[in-house]
């Protein structure tokens, strides 16, 4: 019986596996995950970019296995050779480089890279990530884009503090409050006064209208001014405030309104400072109140006097 000496050598191209990203959020760690499995032995790579808006095309990472020299040792895994280039590197990203694992049941191999991303707001959202897998037995390689979506930060408010901590009739104060924390958005700040027995008066109304108005304003910039002078308490005064940038990229705004209080129409008055934020969604505004304890004047007086009748 003859038999000739032919061989037949198979090249098996890779499955790729890449799960959709969760939606991340601002500042949190967030790992992406390619799984590219079951091929044989063969030049492979996997290269990773990214494409922010309006940026050129960026590589992130080039790991290869640049020939079937590599895969000698079926029974051992290795790293893949790494390519990218360090001098583009992305504070934002960060990945070791991965290993060619043998699955000894087929005879196959498998490499899973894992990139670990710290996003930010106003650079990564709406970027796109594309992953690219070239087999010497794809016809072409294979190509895959996912869009990031990250959800903004909404804001924390502190209480509101009067400077100096008495409040005295006919004295300037100062009712000081912060707005921090937060990521680009629609957002407002509302502060409003009710007097005893009067309805809710609003004093002023600050807003952001949108994630634009956060673009190309270096490290702060001034809010909408929207107060309705018509409605204007003569007592109180304040600057638009400041919209200042944070070194982990959100934003905080300082608010500072001044009182010249009369004890007969602002004490035991309510100021509410109310906070919205797109972030916030369906959730209720933050809502800040101090209740204004004014001393001095005319009815200090007159409650000394009174007081007085009884000694």
């Amino acid at each position: 019986m003859f038999t000739s000496g032919l061989s037949f050598c198979f090249v098996v191209p890779p499955k790729i596996t890449i799960p959709k990203p969760r939606k991340m959020t601002h500042g949190e760690r967030a790992e992406l995950q390619c799984a590219v499995t079951g091929f044989t032995p063969g030049t492979i790579s996997i290269v990773s970019s990214l494409q922010r808006k309006e940026q050129p095309l960026r590589q992130l990472f080039h790991w290869e296995i640049p020939n079937k020299k590599a895969f000698r040792s079926s029974t051992k895994s290795f790293h893949l050779e790494d390519r990218s280039d360090r001098n583009n590197k992305d504070a934002a990203f960060t990945a070791e480089v991965p290993k060619c694992e043998p699955d000894t049941k087929d005879g196959t191999f498998r490499v899973t890279c894992r990139i670990v991303m710290t996003p930010n707001e106003s650079t990564d959202d709406g970027a796109v990530l594309i992953v690219q897998v070239n087999h010497e037995a794809l016809p072409v390689p294979f190509t895959e884009h996912f869009g990031i979506n990250i959800a903004g930060v909404p804001p924390k408010i502190t209480t509101i503090e009067s400077k100096p901590k008495e409040i005295k009739h006919g004295e300037k104060t100062e009712l000081q409050w912060a707005v921090t924390g937060f990521t680009p958005g629609k957002m407002s700040i509302i502060s409003s006064l009710q007097r005893n027995g009067e309805q809710i008066r609003q004093l002023f109304h600050w807003e952001a209208q949108d994630k634009k108005t956060f673009e190309g304003k270096g490290s702060a910039f001034s809010l909408k001014h929207l107060s309705d002078g018509r409605n204007k308490d003569a007592s109180f005064a304040a600057q638009v405030p400041k919209c200042e940038k944070d070194k982990d990229g959100t934003f905080r705004v300082k608010c500072s309104i001044t009182v010249t209080p009369d004890v007969s129409r602002h004490n035991e008055a309510e100021l509410t400072v109310q906070v919205q934020h797109e972030a916030l969604g369906v959730c209720e505004p933050l809502i800040e109140k101090l209740k204004l304890h004014v001393t001095g004047g005319e009815s200090a007086s007159r409650q000394t006097q009174h007081s007085g009748r009884f000694k």
